[in-house]
């Protein structure tokens, strides 16, 4: 019996062996192991996939969440902001009866002293089109270069020029300003620290005045808003103490962010204030230009539509410049604009900075006929 059973083992581990030698054979038939190795090239990218699909997860919230929770509703200032327009009933859809925003231009200007031709016209065209009381350059540094000694041999420009120095920010409620956005983030927080100081009206160094803003200074504040876009900070009309610029300025506290370009100064405060209170603006859909789209209108070819509008933001710098094509072999693009090498472009930019350039020529011939009257 115990033979029995020994040879039963014997004979089982045997046929146990023959069953393994030939499974191991048959992983051995090339069409098996290639079938195989398929198999597990398969499952190796789909684990890869996989992990790839999750870390991009992963990053897509920790960049949604990163951000700092606001230290509280920024809404729940206006309980405590005065209204000086609430007791004559004005609301930013109907305006004022007469203006209440001064008629004061200003520009800021940091880091670079020597003002552009695009800047000169853009200074232009606000003295001959808005004919301000007064235009001020609020900068850090002095002011210089030809075209800048143009526009103070114009007695129209010096009698109402008023330079400020100030600081470029380096923080904002003790949040610092990344250093190399400091020129463009500074400039966005200024430009809202100044209005609340003085009110009027706010131009970027490239916007343009087409025609006289009068009509939006009736108004709390106006900004150009178009649908389905975040504010423009472009060209902005506003009395000192318009509720919003109160809000906007305090939705950097806490909620700064240093890496993104456009958050604060138009993502943010469009999403969480103005979503919510648009009556907190008269909002200006296309006719302040803030539109990139503009840029081929006015820089590709000749558009006589230009004079419907109220402003412009030009994007005329070589930076911006990517999106447009050569037109000839003398209009070619990047370049930096002057007053000699505009005429070799057909398009509509020559004609508005024509325009005004013409102007500084009869302003000079009104200042050397004064001068002989005198004389």
């Amino acid at each position: 019996m115990v033979i029995k059973r020994e040879l039963r083992i014997c004979l089982n581990v045997f046929v146990g062996s023959l069953i393994t030698m030939t499974q191991s054979a048959s992983f051995q038939n090339p069409w098996q192991m290639s079938l195989q190795k398929t198999r597990h090239k398969l499952r190796k990218w789909r684990r890869i996939w996989a992990l790839l699909l999750t870390g991009a997860v992963v990053v897509s919230l920790w960049l949604i969440f990163r951000r700092r929770r606001p230290p509280g509703d920024v809404l729940e200032r206006l309980r405590f902001l005065p209204n000086p327009f609430a007791a004559s009933g004005l609301t930013n859809e109907t305006g004022a009866p007469t203006p209440i925003v001064p008629n004061l231009v200003h520009f800021i200007v940091f880091q670079k002293p020597t003002v552009s031709f695009i800047h000169f016209v853009c200074v232009l065209a606000a003295l001959r089109n808005q004919r301000p009381d007064k235009i001020y350059f609020h900068s850090n540094v002095q002011l210089s270069g030809p075209y800048w000694e143009r526009l103070l041999q114009l007695k129209e420009f010096s009698e109402r020029v008023v330079l400020r120095q100030i600081e470029m920010p380096k923080e904002i409620f003790n949040q610092t300003i990344r250093e190399d956005y400091r020129i463009f983030h500074g400039g966005d927080i200024a430009r809202i620290q100044v209005l609340m100081q003085f009110g009027g009206i706010f131009l970027d160094n490239d916007s343009y005045v087409v025609k006289s803003l009068d009509f939006f200074r009736h108004f709390e504040m106006a900004i150009g808003w178009d649908e389905e876009q975040f504010l423009g900070t472009q060209i902005i009309v506003a009395h000192r103490e318009a509720r919003f610029l109160d809000l906007w300025l305090h939705s950097y506290e806490g909620m700064y962010e240093t890496d993104l370009w456009y958050y604060n100064a138009g993502e943010l405060p469009t999403t969480w204030i103005l979503h919510r209170r648009p009556d907190l603006v008269h909002r200006v859909k296309v006719l302040f230009g803030n539109d990139g789209k503009f840029q081929q209108l006015l820089f590709q070819r000749y558009w006589p539509g230009w004079r419907e509008q109220y402003t412009f933001h030009l994007l005329a710098r070589k930076a911006h410049q990517s999106g447009l094509r050569n037109i000839s072999p003398n209009a070619s693009y990047p370049v930096d604009f002057n007053e000699h090498n505009l005429q070799n472009y057909p398009i509509t930019f020559r004609e508005m900075a024509n325009e005004v350039l013409d102007y500084e020529k009869i302003l000079l011939k009104e200042d050397l006929a004064l001068g002989q009257e005198s004389s």
